[in-house]
């Protein structure tokens, strides 16, 4: 189907072009990154607890129990399995995706 462009206002035209950033609502005229469908701006889309990007880098993904999108040292640094005697995070070995403990 075509759509008639012509005499349509920036803002008109901008609808049918690009899409709205979940988090700022503009519209996103660069790359998009979308998580579980929705659209944001690489700067819009940051880390719940140090506020950092996460367009380039690792990231924790949101749950249903847990919201928010977190880097992953943020969310070793809050969700971390912690040693009961000297409270240190146990944090998975390099390329493991969880700590093994036993006891």
């Amino acid at each position: 189907a075509k759509v008639k462009m012509a005499g349509m206002s920036k803002e008109e035209l901008m609808k049918h072009v690009y899409v709205r950033c979940t988090e700022c609502d503009d519209f996103i005229t660069d790359k998009i990154l979308r998580l579980e469908g929705k659209p944001y701006h690489g700067h819009c889309f940051f880390c719940q607890g140090c506020q950092k990007p996460l367009a380039n880098t690792s990231f924790v993904p949101p749950t249903r129990d847990r919201p928010d999108v977190f880097c992953v040292d943020c969310y070793q640094e809050r969700f971390a399995h912690r040693c009961t005697i000297c409270q240190a995070q146990i944090l998975p070995e390099k390329g493991q995706a969880e700590s093994k403990m036993s006891v």
